[in-house]
């Protein structure tokens, strides 16, 4: 009888939201979960509520629902953060924010190293690459590209290049990459990070 009492049916403006950035209201996860109003809270599967809301809002990468009885449900999100900028913003797993007209400050736009058009893979590498490094070392970073098969090249506000390679080893290369930047150079190369290079 629990299952299906209205004593814990889940009432939508109960839906308490935590850790937005503020591009995410609570109304906003209210609407999507809004066809579970009035189903009891003892039959919702909250891992598949985190999924809707997930699904249901770009800016959202992830959900943790917990049940909050009588009524209601707390809600945390895991905002995804942009890293590179261009026409579309785009977060660490290169899904597009919002599209502007010109790139907001402080963000990587996104180059084809041949100067052909952009490929998803080729922005998916970089997105990964700028979001893998260091709040410090993203900083000193103005450009990103990406070549056919998918090295990615960083340019630096120095003038200096970072040849990075593919994406394999992407933490370890951040790492070595925030060490080596302190010291000037032309050229950082970590493509193979275990043996890195400056010239």
């Amino acid at each position: 009888a629990a299952l299906f009492s209205p004593l814990l049916a889940l009432r939508t403006s109960e839906i308490v939201v935590r850790d937005s950035d503020g591009t995410v209201d609570a109304a906003a996860v209210q609407e999507v979960l809004a066809h579970h109003g009035g189903t009891s809270l003892l039959r919702l599967d909250v891992v598949e509520l985190g999924d809707e809301v997930a699904q249901g809002l770009v800016r959202v990468r992830s959900a943790s629902v917990t049940r909050s009885w009588p009524h209601g449900l707390d809600i945390s999100l895991t905002m995804r953060v942009p890293v590179v900028g261009g026409y579309e913003v785009l977060d660490v797993d290169a899904v597009v924010l919002e599209t502007v007209e010109q790139a907001p400050a402080g963000l990587v736009p996104i180059t084809a190293a041949d100067g052909e058009a952009l490929t998803s893979d080729q922005v998916s590498a970089v997105a990964l690459v700028v979001g893998s490094l260091e709040p410090a070392t993203r900083s000193k970073v103005v450009s990103g590209s990406a070549s056919a098969t998918g090295q990615v090249t960083l340019t630096l506000s120095t003038g200096a290049s970072v040849v990075w390679g593919d994406t394999s080893d992407t933490e370890l290369k951040a790492e070595v990459l925030a060490v080596l930047v302190q010291h000037t150079a032309s050229v950082y190369d970590v493509s193979s990070p275990r043996s890195p290079t400056t010239s």
